[in-house]
């Protein structure tokens, strides 16, 4: 049979991790850059009658009479006269021999890495990518109206920044009812494109939510019942095959079965070596799948960890020989701060804030560890048991604590002149819990996904995500020395000491 050849993009679709947004994008100044053409794909903003408008100047008129008045509308919408389909550009750049990429960008998990994140948008569009796509974890609330929500996210970088934006959307642990709510509300804030994904499963093997749907196929058939031509649709391509597909023949029917349903174009897992992604194109073309297909690539610059929004902060050389040590002793440390008693608010180092301010924290140590050393250092904390706040927990959500039930411990305060105290950081032991999903994803959503589903690595990350504990220490006495070092030396001196013997007297 003759089929025509899959068409495939200039550039790929690049996928850094960033994993930063803002809480409040009105506090934040922003504009659209030159390089984003605002006839091109503009969107009425969020309708709300109160604040400024961060960018009011050449937004489009949905038709009511408040819009035409005001550039901002009580129902956000995108005027069909000068919006131009994703799918469309995408045709047109092709068409036109242009390089152009994406980026992805993972939704945070705090509302400073919300901040940093809008601050960095309007940064990146001046790179001027055809468009921007936001990942969708059910861990997070991603649908809800919070300022870390994947919804939220994409709302922004579209209504207040000018980006083409694709949000993914995933069936896992949801209904029917809740998916159709999710695009409608998608619809309501100007998203015009959606990621449809079957989504990972929550433990070992997927298992269908009742009134849901099992697979991206039925998702897209949704969409296309419910919202016709309204969404261009983008699927997930797997140049490897998909890992609990019974063969890469069968998984390309799926995928072939997706584009059937009404899937506008691809996008691939990631991959390392080109000759992978161009035996994927010709299985593709085979297969007759004729649309779009972008290729996945991650930009390896590692900078900071996956479960941290930001690189290594300056106060971190304060702590650089402690770290080395307890990491090569397999306390695998994600998040650290020292202790600080009433430093300037002008410190180059620890200082934050307005001037003439002191800045105070307590010292403390986030970390991944095996359960072995989990037991020993619950033993060790015996002995700490009114200084040291612990969090420990398992995957599983086996929680072992000491804290107070729901109350949150704040870790960083400063004091400023004419101002109330300012405690921009606690630990939170109900927050703690919805982080620790989060957690343990990345172990398998950002570095397993690196490596071959065989290799020794893969088995090595799926080990530490099934088996290793996250645990979460704080120093309540930042007047004194750290004590959370020597909690941990205590640790591993316990784990060494030889086994008693029947019959051995401790010495007096």
């Amino acid at each position: 049979m003759d089929h025509r050849k899959a068409r495939v993009l200039s550039a790929g679709h690049c996928c850094p991790s960033l994993r930063k947004w803002a809480s409040q994008a009105g506090s934040v100044g922003l504009s659209v850059p030159p390089c984003i053409s605002r006839s091109s794909a503009m969107v009425n903003e969020v309708g709300r009658s109160d604040g400024p408008n961060p960018r009011s100047e050449g937004s489009s008129s949905s038709g009511s009479e408040s819009s035409r008045n005001s550039s901002r509308c009580s129902t956000p919408g995108l005027d069909p006269d000068r919006y131009e389909k994703l799918r469309d550009k995408m045709k047109r750049r092709m068409d036109s021999g242009d390089k152009w990429f994406s980026l992805e960008f993972f939704p945070p998990r705090t509302a400073q890495g919300a901040v940093n994140l809008v601050s960095r948008f309007d940064r990146m569009a001046t790179g001027g990518p055809l468009f921007i796509d936001v990942t969708w974890h059910p861990a997070g609330d991603p649908g809800s109206d919070k300022e870390t929500s994947s919804m939220m996210i994409a709302s922004t970088a579209v209504n207040y920044c000018g980006l083409e934006t694709i949000l993914h959307m995933t069936c896992c642990r949801q209904r029917q009812e809740e998916i159709t709510r999710h695009l409608h509300k998608a619809k309501q804030l100007g998203l015009k494109n959606i990621l449809a994904l079957r989504g990972d499963p929550i433990g070992d093997r997927w298992e269908a939510e009742e009134g849901g749907f099992n697979c991206a196929a039925d998702l897209v058939r949704h969409i296309r019942s419910e919202f016709g031509d309204y969404f261009d649709i983008c699927v997930a391509g797997y140049p490897t095959g998909h890992p609990e597909a019974a063969s890469f023949e069968d998984d390309l029917k799926h995928l072939k079965e997706k584009v059937s349903a009404g899937a506008d174009f691809i996008i691939t897992q990631l991959f390392f070596e080109a000759d992978t992604f161009f035996r994927f194109i010709k299985a593709c073309t085979d297969m007759g799948i004729t649309c779009p297909i972008l290729p996945g690539i991650f930009p390896i610059q590692v900078t900071c960890l996956p479960w941290n929004d930001e690189p290594l902060a300056a106060e971190t050389s304060l702590m650089k020989e402690e770290l080395l040590r307890v990491n090569r002793q397999g306390i695998l440390t994600i998040n650290s701060q020292p202790n600080i008693n009433g430093k300037p608010s002008s410190d180059p180092v620890v200082g934050w804030g307005p001037s003439g301010g002191y800045v105070f924290q307590k010292a403390y140590l986030e970390f991944f560890t095996s359960r072995e050393t989990v037991e020993a250092l619950l033993q060790v904390l015996k002995k700490y048991e009114l200084r040291v706040n612990y969090h420990i927990v398992d995957v599983k959500g086996e929680n072992i604590t000491n804290a107070p039930e729901l109350q949150p411990n704040a870790v960083t305060w400063g004091i400023f002149p004419g101002r109330e105290i300012i405690q921009p950081t606690v630990v939170d032991p109900v927050s703690f819990m919805f982080w620790k999903d989060e957690a343990f994803a990345l172990w398998i959503e950002q570095w397993g996904k690196l490596y071959d589903e065989e290799s020794p690595s893969r088995a090595i990350i799926q080990h530490i995500h099934d088996n290793y504990f996250l645990v979460n220490l704080v120093d309540n006495e930042f007047p004194l020395d750290n004590c959370l070092w020597q909690v941990v030396e205590d640790t591993f001196e316990l784990l060494t000491r030889p086994p008693k013997r029947d019959g051995d007297v401790e010495a007096p």
